[in-house]
């Protein structure tokens, strides 16, 4: 994106991830004119999912059924791990805070029921 006061805003709401750039555009499709690039990412699972709980509601069938096998596959290959209650809080279960634990039952209920 090419407004970095976008991208601050939403590193400002979800209060999670980095915001990177800016970047130039490089290569041979570069045009003199392009504006610079800012990049809001994150890497952690816990992030993800949090993320992913967020924007349930306004997700289409399509992304929720894409978002759930993401997650489902995530868990599957990394059992090694805590319980996915760890890998969305980094914390166990017992140390919840009350908005914390809806929001577990809320992805978890929706992961069960296919919403």
């Amino acid at each position: 994106m090419t407004d970095e006061d976008m991208v601050r805003k939403f590193h400002g709401i979800v209060k999670m991830g980095h915001v990177h750039g800016p970047y130039n555009a490089t290569g041979p499709s570069a045009k003199p004119h392009y504006k610079p690039r800012w990049i809001w990412q994150t890497s952690k699972f816990a992030c993800v999912q949090q993320l992913i709980v967020l924007f349930w509601p306004w997700m289409g069938e399509r992304r929720r059924k894409r978002h759930r096998e993401l997650l489902v596959e995530y868990v599957a290959a990394n059992s090694k791990h805590d319980t996915i209650v760890y890998k969305m809080f980094g914390k166990p279960r017992s140390r919840l805070t009350s908005q914390e634990s809806t929001q577990y039952q809320y992805a978890l209920r929706a992961l069960r029921n296919g919403d």
